[in-house]
């Protein structure tokens, strides 16, 4: 999820309402993660998680608590993506939400 300056008010708001229907979709056997990023990135934690109702509580506070600020930097954000340790006979999708205004 893009958390940069542009992101801020209302394009991070409708990226926080996606994310949220997006994560509470999830089965209890699935598992997932969120990367952050602006001019640099962070992630939720250090591979996937399983989808419990206290790791989606968690993801969507750490998106809860991001108001938006610096620059996007796309291409070391999805890097470290794919770079995330791969589960044995999962599937990965990847989903990239942001306004489209950034450095790649």
């Amino acid at each position: 999820v893009d958390v940069s300056g542009s992101m801020h008010g209302f394009p991070l708001d409708t990226a926080r309402e996606l994310m949220s229907g997006l994560l509470t979709a999830l089965r209890p056997s699935d598992t997932f993660n969120l990367l952050l990023f602006a001019g640099n990135d962070a992630v939720f934690a250090p591979r996937s998680v399983p989808a419990t109702r206290a790791n989606l509580d968690a993801a969507l506070d750490v998106l809860a608590r991001q108001s938006g600020g610096g620059g996007t930097e796309l291409l070391p954000a999805l890097r470290r993506a794919l770079a995330l340790p791969l589960e044995r006979d999962r599937a990965r999708s990847v989903v990239v939400v942001t306004d489209g205004y950034v450095s790649v």
